[in-house]
C-alpha cells in the first residue's frame, strides 16, 4: 500500500491520511478486553484500525492513551495553557463506564454483561466536557439510551452521562439525534440552550428527539438545534411540527465560537460546497448560564 501496512483507508484510518494529530484517545487501549474481547471475529474494522495504529505508533506519528473516566485534564489546551486557568476538560464517559460526578467514583454499566454478547459501539462511546470560564460544552459521540440489562430493562445509561456531565451551554446531540437517544433523562439533565447535530443520513432528524431537546416542560430557557443537514423530503414530513421553529439546518458546517473568556458564543453556518469556509449565517451573541456580568 506504500503506508507501511496494507490497511485501508476507512475510520480513524482515513482520517489519518489527511489531518494530522498527536494523541489518540481510546476507549479499549492497549488490550481491549472489556466489556469483551476485540478481534477481528468480534468487531467489523478491528483489525484494520490495528494495522493503522500500529503502524501510526511505530512511525511515530502520534501516541494513544486509554481514555480515563472521571479524569480531569487528560484533554489539554496545547497553547499557553497557563494563560488560560478557566480552561478544563472533563471524561465523563467510555466503554460503558459513567462517572458519577463524584471525584474517584464511576459506574460500570456492563459490569454483570454476559460473556460473549455482543454490545453496540455506540454504548461505548466517549464523552467529556469543556468548560471555559462560565462557558460549559458536553459531547458524548454516539452514546444512546437504547442499553437493555439481562432482562431487557433500559439501563439508563445515557440519563446517568447527562447527571454526570450537569448543565451545559451547547451540546453535541447524542447519536446523531436518532430515535435511541437524546431521551428526556439525559436532556432534563444537562438543559442545553444549544444543539449542534451531526447528520449524514435522513433519518438523523426524528420528532420525538426534537421534542426532546426543545419541551419546555423538561427544562426551562431558550434552545435551538443546529443540524448540519436536513433533506428536503424530511423537512417536508415535518413542516408542521411545533418545533420547527427551533430549528436551523445549516446544509453545510457548523462552527461553534466561543469568547470574552468564556462568557459569549455564537454559531455559524459556513458552506460545505467547497473549501472557501465562507459564512452563510450567523446566530448570536449568547451568554453563557454562568456569565455574571
Amino acid at each position: 500500500s506504500g503506508r507501511g501496512h496494507d490497511y485501508y483507508l476507512s475510520g480513524l484510518a482515513n482520517l489519518g491520511e489527511t489531518f494530522s494529530f498527536n494523541t489518540v484517545f481510546d476507549r479499549g487501549y492497549p488490550h481491549y478486553k472489556r466489556p469483551y474481547m476485540l478481534n477481528a471475529a468480534t468487531a467489523d474494522g478491528y483489525e484494520n484500525f490495528k494495522k493503522f495504529t500500529d503502524w501510526k505508533i511505530k512511525n511515530g506519528d502520534f501516541h494513544m492513551e486509554e481514555f480515563l473516566v472521571g479524569k480531569k485534564d487528560q484533554i489539554l489546551l496545547r497553547k499557553k495553557p497557563k494563560a488560560y486557568p478557566e480552561f478544563h476538560t472533563r471524561n465523563i464517559c467510555a466503554n460503558g463506564i459513567v462517572w458519577t460526578g463524584e471525584e474517584g467514583k464511576n459506574i460500570d454499566f456492563f459490569a454483570d454483561w454476559p460473556k460473549g454478547k455482543y454490545i453496540s459501539e455506540n454504548a461505548l462511546s466517549l464523552g467529556f466536557t469543556i468548560d471555559y470560564g462560565p462557558f460549559r460544552y458536553f459531547t458524548g459521540g454516539d452514546v444512546s439510551g437504547n442499553v437493555p440489562d439481562r432482562n431487557n430493562k433500559d439501563k439508563q445509561l445515557e440519563g446517568a452521562v447527562g447527571k454526570a456531565a450537569g448543565i451545559v451551554d451547547v451540546c453535541k446531540s447524542n447519536h446523531h439525534s436518532f430515535k435511541d437517544a437524546m431521551r428526556p433523562e439525559f436532556t432534563k439533565e444537562v438543559q442545553a440552550n444549544v444543539y449542534i447535530t451531526n447528520v449524514w443520513d435522513r433519518w438523523h432528524l426524528q420528532d420525538n428527539t426534537m421534542i426532546n431537546m426543545t419541551d419546555p416542560s423538561l427544562y426551562q430557557g431558550e434552545r435551538l438545534v443546529f443540524p448540519t443537514w436536513v433533506s428536503s423530503k424530511r423537512m417536508e414530513e415535518y413542516k408542521d411540527k411545533s418545533w420547527q421553529k427551533y430549528l436551523k439546518p445549516a446544509q453545510g458546517h457548523v462552527v461553534l465560537r466561543v469568547f470574552d473568556r468564556g462568557r459569549e458564543y455564537k454559531i455559524f453556518h459556513l458552506v460545505a460546497d467547497d473549501e472557501s469556509m465562507k459564512v452563510k449565517a450567523v446566530f448570536g451573541p449568547f451568554r453563557a448560564k454562568n456569565s455574571n456580568d
